[in-house]
């Protein structure tokens, strides 16, 4: 009865690596998805009132990275313990 079942879960496995494989992606794949986000990125930073950009971006920048100091929002009002926050 044992082997059956590991018979079984082979013929399934082999399936499933079978249903993946057209799933799976080269590395010249990637490359192909990193220039076009790449290319994207860069369009949608050139101008903001290109109307053919499909990716709108805007430069911003982080001032500092978070230190706890900050103050909490509403969700810490909610739940504080869960959280973590100070303010509870």
């Amino acid at each position: 009865m044992g082997s059956v079942v590991i018979e079984y879960l082979f013929v399934i496995s082999l399936q499933v690596e079978e249903g993946l494989e057209s799933l799976r992606l080269d590395d010249s794949h990637y490359e192909q998805v990193m220039e076009l986000m790449e290319e994207s990125m860069n369009k949608g930073l050139r101008s903001k009132s290109d109307i053919s950009n499909d990716l709108k971006m805007y430069i911003t920048y982080v001032r500092s990275l978070p230190d706890g100091s900050g103050l909490c929002t509403s969700l810490c009002r909610l739940s504080p313990v869960t959280l973590g926050c100070a303010a509870g």
